[in-house]
């Protein structure tokens, strides 16, 4: 005896377009990290810190590549550890965002990806 198969297949709603959906996709942080996974680190910063020209450079970064991966080298946590003791390194990655006026996505350890805010 064979079990009938449901004939109706996926189809979206008219609420649902695929401009829509796919416009919600993109701007998900969800897909953001999962895109900023396979990023390799495109700047380092180490034990001079968060100069102007650093700061400036990844700004440009940001506007040019929409995501963007940053590797805090040891130094560069040694040294703010020596200003501030009592800052993680999540804190840091906000504050290095909010500095140049983009999205924190990921922070894994001492490397931060960041995006473009109005992404």
């Amino acid at each position: 005896m064979a079990i009938p198969r449901s004939r109706s297949k996926f189809t979206p709603s008219n609420s649902e377009s695929f401009g829509q959906s796919a416009s919600r996709t993109l701007n998900s942080k969800k897909f953001l990290k999962t895109k900023s996974k396979k990023l390799k680190p495109m700047l380092q910063i180490g034990k001079l810190g968060l100069t102007p020209n650093t700061l400036k450079h990844i700004k440009t970064l940001v506007q040019k590549h929409k995501l963007i991966k940053i590797k805090l080298l040891r130094s560069f946590k040694d040294e703010q550890k020596e200003s501030s003791p009592d800052k993680t390194a999540k804190e840091l990655a906000q504050e290095l965002a909010d500095k140049v006026n983009a999205r924190l996505i990921d922070n894994v350890g001492l490397t931060i990806a960041l995006a473009k805010k109005n992404l």
